[in-house]
Formats: C-alpha cells, structure tokens, sequence
C-alpha cells in the first residue's frame, strides 16, 4: 500500500478555509475545529478498537503533575492518567530520539533494529552518518495496516522523516520540522475529518519541550494550567538568560558551572513548553471525544527520552543513561482499564506488544512484533519485574544500562556506574561492582550478544541538505 508522505509546510489552515465551504459535515465554530461523529465501525476489522499513541519529545516523566511535579504544566496529561493506568517506573529504551522510536515502533532493542549513531573502530562518533530502519524489520504501523487498520502519523522530529525508515507502514506520514503542537493537531483533525471510516491506529509526536525552549504567547484552557505560556514560568525567575533558550553548544560547555539561577530559568522555559503541548494534547483529546472518535479507542501516552537539566553538570539529552533520560511518563487509558498506578519497573520496549494485546492481535505480529505485553500489569495482576534494557547515546562515549529494580549499571568506555535507586533515586554517586552489580554487567553483555546475533544490518540514512541543516542546527549532526 503507497505511503502518503508530506515534508511541506502545515497546510491546515488553507485546507480549513475551503473545507468551510466544501465540506457541510465540517465548521470551524469560535476558532475550534468540529468533526462529524466517526465510530470505528467498518472496514476489513469491522468493530476493533482504534490506538492513539501520543509521544511527546523529551519529556521526562517527573515534571508533570500526576509523576509528583509541584509546578502546574499538565492538566490534561493528569487528567488523563486519572481515567487510565500509570506506569510510576517506564524506562525508555534510548536517551534520544531515532533509538527510541524504533525501539516503540518495533518493540525491538537498538543493539536488534541497529537505528543509531555511526561509530569508527574507536568508537568515536561519525558526525553526519546514522543508521536507520531496515524495510525488513516489521513495525507495529505495519501490523495494523495489514489488519485493515487506517494507519496515520504526524511527527515533529527530523529523526523521523522517511530518511530514517520509520514511516514503514503508515499510509499517510506527515514528518515536518519545525512544526509546533497547535500545528501538529491541526493536521492530525484535518486527517480525522478526512480518514477512511475503519478503525485507526494513529501517532501523533509533538516535539515542543526539546530545545530550543520557547513557548508560544497565548491563553491556556481553564484550570489549573497558567494564564499563558511565553514566560508564564520564566517571568518569576530572574536570570540573567532570556527567551529563547536556544544556545546548546554554550549550555553543553557551561554545564557544570551555570548559576542556580540560571539553572532555573532553563527548567522553567523547559516547564512553559510542556505547559503548551499538554494544552494541545488537550485540544486534540476533547475534539476527538466530542466526535465519537475515541469511542471504544485506546489512548497511550509516553516520551521518547527525557531531558537533563544540570542534574549530572550536563544538559539536554544523548549524552548519558541517568534516570532524567531514561524515566519516562507512560500512560494507558480506554476500555476495560481502571485507574490505577503501577508500581512495577516496564520498558518502552513492552509498548508495541501491549498495543497489540490491547487490541484482540497476537503481540507477536506478522514477522514477529518485539517485546512482551504489559496487559496483565494493566489489569492489576502481580507481576514478576524483568531487566530493563536501554542501549546508545547520540554523542560523547557510547552507554548501555540494565535496570533490575532498584539496581542499574551502567557500562560505558571510561568505567561502568552501578546504583542502587531505592537509596539513591538521583543517582548521586556510583556504588563499587559489588556482585550483584557484577551479575548485572554480565547480564547485560549477555542480552546485548543475544540481540546483536539476531540483528539485520541497518542501512545509512540517506540525508538531503534539509534534513542536514535540521540535525546541524539541532546539535546533531555537525561536529562532535
């Protein structure tokens, strides 16, 4: 089935105005969009549950509300957890974008799927060369369109441009870059307006609280959000920074030694940006509700990564496998789950086989879908805690961790970490290679020799001048 594929600029706008006109079954009434009632009913699956999966760039799961954060930048996303089941300890597969994706998309490790930065024999990093998704590696967009699915994607990132071979199976992907959340929801509800009338599996990526961090004016919905966004944080922080916040390779090199204050700027510039994706997400969730489109649909929340915030004198992400990177916000909601907080440790990796199970599929999949199903988690059964695997960093020397609750290590060139997170949650100072730890680290090569002998080879992403310049103006992709 042929891919739509759109790299433009959004087109919402435009397609609104003539919808008005055209389209009797679709309004704009007081600026919000008002879709027709759409069931999942139809097509080769007939009645079977529709799947939201709504990933947020960078979002580290303690700073929002319904994870314990004190300052109010995610109603909706609370409000959300409270109506499903929250993972309290979900471990990202990678701390950055293109692993982690692949690793949601396949329920495969990044040592299995291979999508990462390119190394030389020394294990120094290639700045321009990235492996990406082999057209071999089955991905769960694919299972579903071969189960009669209508399959949909808007994404944010240049990591997830079709460059990258994470678009296999979507039958209509919309990567841009820069596009912002309001402009991201806009398109996905101009697809719901237009989407065959079958079930749907649909992600929707914003990548608003990466950097650079600067929230859009405007209001907030009513609650407990801010009156705005643009310095609705900052505004209370004196710092001698200002909005934006954009200067990474500074921030990098200044790390350890920036002021408190400025240290508190930067995370309430990070805080407005995901102040401005919740209400989005918001946005987005009370259009479809009122459409009847999530009517008997599941909807799953999470991050690809979190972000640093000075915490280990570093900043941003890529760089490390402490837990601002790794622990990350996962939330399920829908039909036949309760609310209710799950207490034990779960992978990134289990997301694509808990979506299958979710929906009547066999995990597995056609070709094999990776990763094993968190429905018994979500039907509150006692469950046995497995080791959490997350493997690559995008730059600096590469680290793989293992996570056997509550004891991590981490394994990097320049000397393994161990940390016992029960005691020490910050991860504030590494523990001996007691034997326990020892175990650990051998288990840890154990899984990756497993995964690495059943790998296919991962092709080099073909990068066009745009996608470079996007990388490069990211951080990403120029010199190391």
């Amino acid at each position: 089935m042929e891919t739509e594929l759109h790299s433009g600029p959004p087109t919402f706008a435009l397609f609104a105005s003539f919808a008005v006109v055209f389209l009797p079954c679709f309004s704009l009434v007081a600026g919000a969009l008002v879709l027709p009632s759409c069931g999942n009913d139809g097509g080769e699956r007939g009645g079977a549950p529709s799947v939201l999966l709504i990933v947020v760039d960078t979002l580290r799961a303690d700073h929002l509300g319904a994870y314990g954060y004190a300052r109010p930048t995610s109603a909706n996303i609370d409000a959300l957890a409270r109506g499903g089941a929250l993972f309290e300890q979900a471990q990202s597969a990678s701390s950055w974008t293109l692993p982690s994706m692949a690793s949601l998309l396949t329920g495969l490790a990044p040592s299995r799927h291979g999508c990462g930065v390119e190394r030389d024999d020394q294990g120094a990093v290639l700045p321009r060369e990235f492996r990406g998704l082999a057209e071999s590696v089955p991905t769960l967009a694919e299972a579903f369109a071969a189960g009669g699915y209508a399959t949909a994607a808007v994404v944010t990132n240049s990591f997830m441009k079709p460059a990258f071979g994470l678009q296999q199976g979507f039958q209509h992907y919309d990567a841009r870059f820069p596009m912002d959340a309001k402009d991201a929801v806009d398109e996905l509800l101009a697809w719901f307006e237009a989407r065959p009338e079958r079930p749907f599996f649909v992600l929707a990526h914003f990548m608003d609280p990466h950097l650079p961090y600067d929230a859009p004016a405007g209001d907030a919905p009513a609650g407990d959000a801010p009156a705005g966004f643009r310095g609705s944080f900052t505004k209370d922080t004196p710092s001698r920074l200002s909005l934006p916040v954009k200067e990474l390779k500074r921030l990098r090199q200044a790390a350890a030694t920036i002021s408190e204050r400025d240290r508190a700027f930067v995370t309430a510039a990070y805080d407005e940006e995901i102040a401005f994706v919740d209400s989005q997400i918001g946005r987005l969730l009370d259009a479809l509700r009122s459409a009847g489109a999530l009517d008997g649909a599941f909807v799953v929340l999470t991050a690809d990564h979190g972000e640093e915030l000075f915490e280990h004198e570093g900043f941003e992400h890529g760089h490390s496998m402490y837990q601002e990177l790794l622990h990350v916000p996962l939330i399920v909601s829908g039909p036949g789950i309760e609310s209710r907080r799950i207490a034990t440790p779960v992978s990134l990796l289990d997301v694509a086989a808990t979506i299958r199970a979710l929906t009547g599929a066999p995990p597995g999949g056609p070709g094999g879908i990776g990763g094993q199903s968190l429905v018994p988690e979500l039907r509150g059964e006692i469950s046995i805690p497995r080791a959490l695997l997350s493997e690559g960093t995008l730059y600096g020397e590469n680290q793989d961790a293992l996570l056997d609750w509550p004891n991590k290590v981490v394994a990097r060139p320049s000397g393994a970490l161990a940390f016992d997170l029960a005691r020490d949650p910050l991860e504030r100072g590494s523990l001996a290679l007691a034997p326990a730890f020892e175990g650990l680290r051998t288990e840890l090569e154990r899984r990756q020799a497993e995964e690495r002998s059943r790998a296919e080879p991962a092709p080099l992403a073909d990068l066009d001048p745009v996608i470079q310049g996007d990388l490069e103006d990211l951080g990403y992709a120029g010199d190391r």
